[in-house]
C-alpha cells in the first residue's frame, strides 16, 4: 500500500516545529518579568553580597601596560590548564551527539612551564592524565566574564575538583506592595563533570580503556554516517544524469528526491534524540544548570532547509509523473 501525504501540510509542520524549538530559549525570559527597578506591588529586586574571593588573581591596572598583558596572559594560561582546556592528543566526534577527548594532564599546581614540561612527558605521568566524553550538545548555562547573570554560573577547577560558582538567595525580605528583595551571595559547588570553555560543552570523565572502546563504536557510527551520506549524494546525482538524458518524471527520480527530502528532514530530528539519550545515558552527571546547546537548534536549520527544497522538488516531479502517465494512457 502506498502512503499518500500532502507537501503543503509537512512543510507547514516542519515550519512550525522550527519556529517552536526557536521560541523555546526565550520562553525564561518571557517569564522572568520585567523589572522596573523602583519596587511596586509584586515586583522582586535582588542584591549581590561578593563574600568569594575571586576565582583568578586580579592583575593590578597599575602595571605598565606590557607588563599587564604578560601577567593577565600567564593567569588566562594558568586557568586553562587548571579547567583542563589543553589537550595532547585529539579524539573522535559524531556530531553533537558524543566525541572523545585526548589525555587531559592533571596539573593544578603548575606553573605555564611546569605544564609544558608534563605534557612533554606524559608517556611517563599516566597517572596524572584523564579522559573524557565529550557532549556537545550540552552547555553550561555559563557567563563570559565576571559579570554573572541570575542564572549563569562560570566552571573552574581548583586542586582537580571541578566547581561551579553562582548566585544563590541566602535572604528574602516581604516589603509593601507584596514586593520582594532577595539578598543573593556567591557559593562554589562541586560538580562532577568537566567543561570544555572553548567548545562550550560538557565533559563526562572515564578511564582511557573506555575512551579506547567508546572510541570504536564512533567510529563505526561515523562510517555509517559518511556511507549513507554518499549514498544520498550518489542518488543525486544519478538524479541529474537523468535529467541530462532527458529521464526527467521517472520513477526512480521521484523515489530519488523522495528519500533524500526524507533523510534530511529526519537527520535533526535523529540528533536531536541521540542528544537527549546522552543525558538519560549519563544522568548522573547532569546537574540543573547543564542545558542544550542553543548551536544544536542553529545547526538543525541547514539540513530542514535543504530537505524542504528537496521535498518542494519531489512533489513537482511526482506531479509531473502523474502527469506524463495520464498522458501516455490517453495517446
Amino acid at each position: 500500500m502506498k502512503i499518500k501525504f500532502n507537501t503543503n501540510i509537512v512543510v507547514n509542520v516542519v515550519i512550525g516545529v522550527v519556529v517552536v524549538l526557536y521560541m523555546i530559549p526565550f520562553v525564561p525570559l518571557m517569564m522572568r518579568g520585567v523589572n522596573r527597578g523602583i519596587p511596586g506591588k509584586g515586583d522582586i529586586t535582588n542584591g549581590i553580597t561578593y563574600n568569594l574571593k575571586p576565582i583568578d588573581p586580579v592583575v593590578s591596572i597599575d602595571l605598565p601596560y606590557y607588563k599587564y598583558i604578560s601577567v593577565r596572559d600567564s593567569i588566562k594560561n594558568l586557568r586553562n590548564f587548571k579547567n583542563q582546556n589543553e589537550t595532547n592528543v585529539s579524539g573522535f566526534e559524531l556530531g553533537y551527539v558524543a566525541g572523545t577527548t585526548g589525555s587531559y594532564i592533571l596539573c593544578d599546581t603548575c606553573t605555564v612551564n611546569g605544564y609544558m614540561f608534563a605534557k612533554a612527558h606524559i608517556d611517563d605521568r599516566k597517572e596524572h592524565t584523564q579522559y573524557f566524553i565529550q557532549l556537545p550538545g550540552w552547555k553550561l548555562k555559563a557567563t563570559a566574564n565576571d559579570f554573572y547573570n541570575d542564572d549563569s554560573v562560570k566552571f573552574f577547577r581548583e586542586n582537580n575538583q571541578s566547581y561551579i560558582r553562582k548566585k544563590v538567595i541566602y535572604k528574602s525580605t516581604k516589603n509593601k506592595k507584596d514586593s520582594v528583595y532577595n539578598q543573593l551571595h556567591y557559593v562554589d559547588v562541586p560538580v562532577p563533570f568537566g567543561y570544555n570553555q572553548r567548545l562550550q560543552c560538557l565533559l563526562v570523565p572515564v578511564s582511557e580503556s573506555t575512551r579506547n572502546v567508546i572510541n570504536i563504536i564512533l567510529g563505526v557510527c561515523i562510517f555509517m554516517f559518511v556511507f549513507y551520506m554518499l549514498y544520498l549524494l550518489a542518488a543525486f546525482l544519478k538524479f541529474i544524469a537523468d535529467l541530462s538524458k532527458g529521464l526527467s518524471f521517472t520513477d526512480k527520480n521521484v523515489n530519488r528526491l523522495r528519500l533524500i527530502a526524507v533523510s534530511l528532514l529526519i537527520y535533526p530530528c535523529i540528533l536531536f534524540l541521540l542528544t537527549l539519550l546522552m543525558r538519560l545515558i549519563f544522568h548522573r552527571y547532569f546537574t540543573p544548570d547543564v542545558i542544550i546547546n542553543d548551536a544544536l537548534l542553529k545547526y538543525s536549520l541547514k539540513p530542514i532547509g535543504f530537505g524542504l527544497v528537496f521535498l518542494l522538488l519531489y512533489r513537482a516531479f511526482n506531479q509531473g509523473k502523474l502527469l506524463k502517465d495520464e498522458q501516455d494512457l490517453t495517446v
